[in-house]
C-alpha cells in the first residue's frame, strides 16, 4: 500500500464510529442515533414513517457515551463526557431543543427511564470517593433530584420500575449473596458463585431483573454455564427456565426482554460466535427471519425495542464490513435497511476473521479469532485483552484489519479467566495472573506455529489493560518466545494498583483477593503481589517494550509507567513509553488513538521484519513522550 493508502486506511478503521446507539424510540416514532462528524457528536432522530427526512440534530461539544428515551418520547436523557466534569447527565427536550443539566461531577452506574411515569428518571450514582453507590429519583417536570435509596452496604442494587429497592447483593467475605431489603427484613435468599458476578459485572444486562413477587436471575450454582432461574418470593423456589441449548459451550451473555411483560423472550449464548434461543416459538421463528435476511457470514443482536414490541433495530456484524443496522417490523416480518451505516474505503479489502479453537498443555481448549494476512507464513500479533474477566467477540475487529494490511497475522485469544466460556474456564485463573493465563498465551504461540501460520521467532505480543501486564510478563519469564511486545496501560505494581483502585472497587475487595489468590493486608500476600508484579523483574527484560498510558487512568495510574520506565532507564534497558494526556483507562479521542496504532505499527514492523529504515513519526501535542530509546517519535514533535 501506498502511504496514502495506510493513512487513510488508519483514519478509516479508528476513528470513533460515525453512527452507534443505534434505536427506535418506545413508540416506534422516531429512529435515533449518535453521530461523530468534523469532531462533533450529534444526536440525531429520524421519523419511521419517513426515515429519508431529519427531525432533530443536536449538536454536542463533547462525547456522548450513551442515551435513554423516556416513555413519553417527550425527552431523552444523554450521557456527555466533559472535560475535568467526567460524565454530565442532561436532559433533552426533544420539542423545543432545550438541554438540562441533571448531574455532573458524579459516577453514574446506571440510568432507567420509568415505564410506569414517564415524568421519573431512576439513576444509580455516587460521588467518586463513596464506597456504595445510591439509587435517586429526577423530576422532569419539577427537575428536582431526590435520594430513592441510601446505600451503605451493597455491592448493586435491584430495583422495580418505580425505583423502589427490593434487592441487592452484597459480600459476607468472599461470597456474594442475593439479599431480599426494602421495608422487609433484610435476608439471604441465594449464594451467587465468583463466576456469577464477574459475569454481572461485565454484561449489565444479565442484572437480576425483578418482577410481581420474585425476580430473574442467572446463575450457574448447578451448571457450568449460566443458566436462567426465576425465584418466587412467597414459596422460596427457585426455578430454572427450561432452554434448549445443552450443547452450547457459552455462558448466556444476554437475556432479551419483553418490553410489556417483563418476562424473559429469549437469549443468545457465544462461545466462538452468537447463537440465539427463543422461549417461545413465535421468537425463534422471527430469529430464523433474521438469520435468513442477514446471511450465514454475519452475525446479529437485538438492540432496541419499541414498548409494544413490534419494531426491533438490529445490529448486524460481519468480521470484513463495520456494523450495519436493519429496521425489522415484527407484525410484517419485513426489513429494511436503515441506510446510515459507514461505507467501506474504495478499492481495499478486508480480511476473513476464522473461529479457531486453541489446545492448552493440560488437554483442555478455548477459543479464538484469527485473522490470516495475505501471505501464508507470516508474523504473528497475538492481542491480549484486558479484565482479565473480560473477553473478545467475533465480529469487525478493526485492530486484526490494521495488521492485515501491515502484512501481520492477528490472534485474539479467549484465555483461562475470560467471561463467556463457563464457570470453570473463568474460575480456574483464580490466582493464575502469572501461571496458567500466560501458559494460554503460550499455547496460542505454539498452536500458530504448529499451523505454519508463523515462525518462533516473529511472534509479538499486544495487550490492554490486564493484558498489558501479560505482555510484560511474558517477555520477562519467556523472553526467547517473543520478539517484542506492546503494554497498553498494564498495571507494573500490582500492589500500587490494589491500593490505588478507586473506591467502588474496594466494595469488591474480597473477591479482588480471591481472584489474585492474595491478601496484601497480610505478609505472605504482599510478597506473593510482589513475585508476581512486573516491577520485580524489570532486569530480565531484553526484548523491546512498548508502553502507552493514560493520563487521566483512575484505573492504571499513570504513575505506573513513570515508575516501570524509572527503572529501566536505571538499568539501562531499552524502552519507548507515550502517555495520552486527558485520556483515561480507553483511549477515546480518536487522532490519539490514531497516532498511537501508527506507532505500535512503526514498532512491530521493526521488529518482526528487521526493518530499521522507517521514518519517526510525528505526534499529535495530545501524546507526550515519557522516554523513546528506540526512536520512534520525531524529535522536533514531541
Amino acid at each position: 500500500m501506498t502511504k496514502n493508502t495506510v493513512t487513510h486506511l488508519n483514519q478509516f478503521l479508528f476513528k470513533n464510529p460515525e453512527y452507534s446507539c443505534v434505536q427506535i424510540s418506545p413508540k416506534a416514532s422516531y429512529f435515533s442515533y449518535v453521530q461523530y462528524k468534523n469532531d462533533m457528536t450529534q444526536l440525531i432522530l429520524k421519523p419511521r414513517a419517513s426515515p429519508g427526512q431529519l427531525k432533530s440534530i443536536v449538536k454536542i461539544a463533547r462525547r456522548v457515551s450513551q442515551y435513554w428515551w423516556t416513555a413519553s418520547e417527550k425527552n431523552i436523557i444523554y450521557l456527555e463526557d466533559r472535560l475535568g466534569q467526567g460524565p454530565v447527565l442532561v436532559c433533552l427536550n426533544i420539542k423545543n431543543q432545550i438541554s438540562t443539566d441533571i448531574v455532573n461531577r458524579k459516577m453514574i452506574k446506571s440510568v432507567s427511564c420509568s415505564a410506569v411515569d414517564s415524568n421519573l428518571i431512576h439513576i444509580e450514582m455516587k460521588e467518586y470517593k463513596e464506597h456504595y453507590f445510591h439509587v435517586y429519583e429526577y423530576n422532569l417536570t419539577q427537575q428536582t433530584l431526590n435520594v430513592k435509596y441510601h446505600n451503605t452496604q451493597y455491592a448493586e442494587l435491584i430495583y422495580n420500575q418505580c425505583g423502589d429497592v427490593e434487592y441487592a447483593i452484597g459480600f459476607v467475605g468472599h461470597e456474594a449473596k442475593l439479599i431480599q431489603v426494602g421495608n422487609k427484613k433484610q435476608r439471604p435468599l441465594f449464594h451467587f458463585t465468583q463466576h456469577d458476578i464477574l459475569s454481572i459485572h461485565r454484561f449489565p444486562q444479565l442484572k437480576p431483573k425483578v418482577l410481581n413477587n420474585g425476580l430473574y436471575l442467572i446463575s450457574s450454582v448447578k451448571t457450568d454455564t449460566l443458566a436462567l432461574y426465576r425465584f418466587d418470593n412467597a414459596t422460596q423456589a427457585l426455578e430454572r427456565i427450561s432452554t434448549e441449548d445443552a450443547l452450547d459451550q457459552g455462558d448466556i451473555e444476554q437475556v432479551i426482554w419483553d418490553p410489556q411483560t417483563q418476562k424473559p423472550m429469549a437469549y443468545y449464548r457465544a462461545y466462538h460466535r452468537r447463537q440465539h434461543y427463543g422461549f417461545v416459538q413465535s421468537t425463534q421463528i422471527h430469529f430464523d427471519n433474521i438469520k435468513q435476511y442477514i446471511t450465514k457470514d454475519k452475525d446479529f443482536e437485538i438492540l432496541s425495542q419499541s414498548q409494544d414490541n413490534q419494531h426491533w433495530v438490529v445490529g448486524v456484524y460481519n468480521s470484513q464490513s463495520v456494523p450495519e443496522y436493519i429496521y425489522y417490523d415484527v407484525k410484517a416480518k419485513t426489513f429494511k435497511s436503515l441506510f446510515f451505516a459507514d461505507k467501506k474505503i474504495n478499492h481495499i479489502d478486508f480480511y476473513k476473521t476464522q473461529c479457531v479453537e486453541i489446545p492448552t498443555r493440560d488437554n483442555k481448549a478455548f477459543p479464538a479469532y484469527f485473522t490470516p494476512t495475505h501471505q501464508t507464513n507470516a508474523p504473528l500479533v497475538i492481542l491480549i485483552h484486558g479484565g482479565p474477566h473480560s473477553r473478545e467477540f467475533w465480529g469487525w475487529l478493526p485492530v486484526h484489519q490494521w495488521f492485515a494490511h501491515l502484512g501481520f497475522h492477528s490472534l485474539s485469544v479467549n484465555y483461562r479467566g475470560s467471561v463467556g466460556m463457563g464457570r470453570s474456564h473463568l474460575e480456574i485463573a483464580n490466582g493464575e495472573w502469572a501461571g496458567r493465563i500466560l501458559d494460554d498465551i503460550h499455547d496460542a504461540r505454539a498452536w500458530a506455529i504448529a499451523q505454519k501460520h508463523t515462525q518462533a521467532h516473529q511472534v509479538a505480543l499486544f495487550g490492554n489493560s490486564f493484558g498489558g501486564y501479560a505482555t510484560m510478563m511474558s517477555l520477562l519469564q519467556t523472553p526467547d518466545d517473543f520478539a517484542c511486545g506492546v503494554d497498553q496501560m498494564g498495571p507494573g505494581d500490582l500492589i500500587a494498583l490494589i491500593q490505588q483502585l478507586p473506591p467502588g472497587w474496594q466494595v469488591n475487595q474480597a473477591l479482588i483477593n480471591q481472584i489474585l489468590a492474595l491478601d496484601i493486608d497480610t505478609d505472605a500476600g504482599k510478597q506473593h503481589a510482589k513475585d508476581i508484579s512486573p516491577v520485580t523483574h524489570l532486569h530480565k527484560l531484553t526484548k523491546p517494550l512498548l508502553m502507552g498510558y493514560g493520563g487521566r487512568d483512575p484505573i492504571i495510574h499513570p504513575n505506573q509507567a513513570i515508575h516501570i520506565t524509572d527503572i529501566l532507564k536505571q538499568k539501562n534497558i531499552p524502552v519507548s513509553c507515550l502517555m495520552f494526556e486527558n485520556q483515561g483507562h480507553q483511549i477515546l479521542d480518536e487522532k490519539i488513538r490514531q497516532a498511537w496504532l501508527n506507532c505500535v505499527a512503526l514498532f512491530l514492523k521493526r521488529y518482526l521484519y528487521s526493518r530499521e529504515n522507517h521514518k519517526a513519526l510525528s505526534l499529535p501535542k495530545s501524546i507526550s513522550v515519557i522516554i523513546d530509546n528506540f526512536n520512534l517519535v520525531d524529535r522536533m514533535s514531541s
